[in-house]
């Protein structure tokens, strides 16, 4: 019973740390400068893509659960906004 209400906390804290990531401080500057059109991941997600993940040192954790949550949350109001 307790292993349960700790697992819950920590999803809970871990939700809350990636959406804080997500709309506070992730996202990069804009890909033409002057627009507000960007690349969705960090620098370091990039080039970790680039080489599978092939350098020990750089393997961008966090990075890559704030773009999985950009690439896989869904709207909490479907037709409220992303079809216009």
């Amino acid at each position: 019973m307790r292993r349960g209400r700790t697992l819950k906390a920590a999803v809970s804290e871990a939700h809350a740390w990636l959406a804080d990531k997500y709309e506070s401080s992730y996202f990069p500057p804009p890909y033409y400068e002057g627009s507000h059109f960007y690349v969705p991941v960090s620098h370091d997600v990039i080039e970790g893509l680039a080489t599978f993940f092939g350098v020990p040192d750089k393997y961008s954790v966090d990075d890559r659960g704030v773009a999985f949550t950009l690439g896989f949350s869904s709207a909490k109001h479907l037709g409220a906004g992303q079809f216009t």
